[in-house]
């Protein structure tokens, strides 16, 4: 648990899913630097992988075009 601004956040684990490295990156360490567990994919496909092998999110912050497989798929 988390406190911001007085406020109790829990602890989330988030899968990011760009494909743009720098903001994969960003979006990271803004997230990780608040308390959250955080896991990347660069296309959809890894995303799949990642879900297909037990990994359970909280939130899912999804990029919809991107290379291999695209969110929407």
């Amino acid at each position: 648990i988390i406190f911001l601004g007085g406020i109790m956040k829990t602890h989330k684990k988030i899968l990011i899913v760009e494909d743009n490295p720098d903001i994969s990156k960003a979006l990271a360490e803004v997230l990780c630097d608040i308390g959250h567990e955080i896991y990347t994919a660069f296309n959809g496909k890894d995303a799949l992988d990642l879900l297909i092998n037990k990994l359970c999110p909280d939130i899912i912050l999804l990029d919809l075009f991107l290379p291999v497989m695209n969110g929407l798929e």
